[in-house]
């Protein structure tokens, strides 16, 4: 951005002194005038540029650098420029000034002070304008500027915020994992218990079971006969 601001106030300062060769009087006094002001301006725009370029890192820097030196050069040949034309206006001040003061010349010159003192006037009220124009703006930018700022500060307290309670939210989540990890565990634990008392609870049963059937068995093997059972009777002895 200041690059193409550079050159664009370099072609509009070498029009102001090509100008300033073609005109002479009043117009040539504002044109050299406003080259001054341009001037100003283009320093000032030559400095911002050189700070910029050493927040610059590699070869964006490099590439840069190489453009202030040549902007550098131009505004030096341009500085001398100005400065010549202010001696050559110097010069022709003093020889205008060996005329007369009956003769046309002199009349001229005093009209040219005049004339002098109205460019000077005008060029005042133009810079005073320029100014607030240029402070309004700044005002408007710093205004703007303080709105973004409170509105990126109402963002980041709500993000903020919200961080805080997904924080809230995540050791919440945490604390129920853990109840559930502890009831889970306390849930196997009991079922663990239930299935030894209930496989305790079946060989209890089966050992009973298995108690009855044997003794029910050595019950049936040790009775003994019924009376009679297996004795024949002796033969009743015939008269």
């Amino acid at each position: 951005m200041y690059d193409e601001e550079l050159k664009g106030l370099e072609d509009q300062l070498s029009d102001l002194l090509r100008a300033v060769d073609r005109l002479s009087g009043e117009q040539r006094l504002d044109k050299y005038n406003r080259a001054q002001d341009v001037l100003k301006r283009l320093n000032k725009v030559y400095h911002q540029f050189k700070v910029e370029i050493r927040l610059l890192e590699g070869n964006e820097q490099s590439v840069y650098e190489k453009k202030s030196v040549a902007h550098g050069k131009v505004i030096g040949e341009l500085k001398e420029s100005v400065q010549n034309k202010r001696t050559e206006a110097n010069n022709a001040g003093g020889d205008a000034g060996g005329s007369p003061s009956g003769s046309p010349s002199a009349g001229g010159r005093r009209n040219d002070g005049k004339d002098e003192a109205r460019s000077k006037t005008r060029n005042i009220e133009k810079t005073q304008k320029q100014t607030i124009e240029s402070l309004t703006t700044t005002e408007q930018l710093i205004n703007e500027t303080e709105t973004v700022a409170t509105e990126a500060a109402s963002k980041l307290q709500k993000q903020t915020d919200d961080i805080r309670k997904m924080n809230e939210n995540l050791d919440q989540l945490d604390s129920d994992v853990n109840r559930a990890k502890k009831e889970l565990n306390v849930f196997i634990r009991r079922m663990m218990t239930d299935k030894i008392i209930l496989c305790f609870a079946v060989l209890v049963v089966v050992g009973i079971i298995v108690i009855v059937v044997m003794k029910v068995k050595g019950s049936s093997s040790s009775t003994p006969p019924p009376a009679g059972a297996g004795v024949t009777p002796s033969p009743t002895p015939s008269p």
